[in-house]
């Protein structure tokens, strides 16, 4: 798959059971049989892409490291099955008390679609559950807290400066469905931004190519395809982007590898465009990306060439 991309590499895993994610039925209506399925077939393809993705780390991790950490579901499944074989495996997670840890994006509470989980899925958790598992102490675990960098909160944005990552793991979102950003439970943190997400709701709810016209990596938005966007839709991606609590973009641009974890229908748009070279505005850097992916996104995106 490499050879036909613009990533590093790749790790494909054949799976069964969650046919559901590989359809359409993730645009209906989460409270529909046919989407519920498609939202818990969503969850469960990616806790298997977590498992191949625990693994990976297992081989790349190394002493002294410097790791970010995405919000999102592959990221922390990653997490979830690294803490269960380190219950296996106690001797696999020492020697690893002095890595760093970094948070690489704001949120609060994030969950899966419809997958118990017994805990949030933002940036934020998940490097306190690695630390955690690695042993590593709270002083060298670095959070951001709130999505927005507004107002007073500016000044207490956590210091990246001569941050160097080693590794990042991250994940990919598609502005497509019921992304966090645009769930009914996010207005009122993201209220000052209300203009711009409707804006984006506008361009999503029309038939044609703007309805998969925007992902984000890190919670750092950019427009998904080779065509040339609206100016509105830059415009709000704009706005967006410079309010959002990240990292600055060289901190991701130059991360020295990035573990990818995403797959389905549902991402198959953004992953696309993204591995393929496309997506000039993507804060990561897809020559240095190895991505965890089903077989089944592997094909569609072989197969478009």
């Amino acid at each position: 798959m490499a050879r036909g991309t613009a990533i590093r590499r790749a790790r494909v895993a054949c799976l069964t059971g969650v046919d559901a994610a590989a359809g359409d039925d993730y645009r209906m209506h989460s409270a529909s049989d046919r989407g519920q399925a498609a939202y818990q077939a969503g969850d469960y393809l990616h806790r298997a892409l977590g498992d191949v993705a625990a693994r990976f780390l297992c081989d790349r991790l190394r002493p002294n490291m410097t790791i970010g950490l995405a919000s999102g579901r592959g990221v922390a499944l990653t997490v979830d099955r690294l803490e269960d074989m380190a219950k296996d495996r106690r001797e696999w997670m020492s020697g690893y008390q002095d890595v760093r840890i970094f948070s690489l994006s704001g949120g609060s509470w994030q969950g899966t679609w419809a997958m118990p989980f017994n805990r949030p899925l933002d940036a934020d958790a998940n490097v306190f559950h690695l630390g955690t598992i690695l042993h590593v102490s709270p002083d060298i675990r670095t959070y951001v807290g709130s999505w927005l960098l507004a107002g007073e909160r500016a000044a207490e944005q956590a210091s990246y400066e001569g941050v160097h990552l080693d590794l990042a793991i991250v994940g990919i979102g598609q502005l497509n469905t019921g992304h966090h950003f645009l769930r009914p439970d996010a207005a009122l943190q993201l209220e000052s931004m209300s203009s711009a997400l409707a804006t984006i709701r506008e361009f999503q709810g029309k038939e044609g190519d703007e309805q998969a016209s925007i992902a984000d990596i890190c919670h750092v938005l950019f427009y998904v395809g080779t065509g040339q966007p609206h100016d509105r839709l830059i415009e709000a991606i704009n706005r967006l982007n410079n309010v959002m609590s990240t990292p600055p973009r060289k901190t991701l641009e130059s991360a020295e590898e990035v573990i990818l974890v995403a797959g389905g229908a549902q991402k198959e748009e953004a992953l696309y465009h993204f591995i393929k070279g496309n997506c000039r505005d993507a804060p990561i850097d897809p020559g240095r990306v190895t991505l965890i992916t089903d077989s089944w996104t592997a094909e569609r995106i072989l197969e478009r060439g």
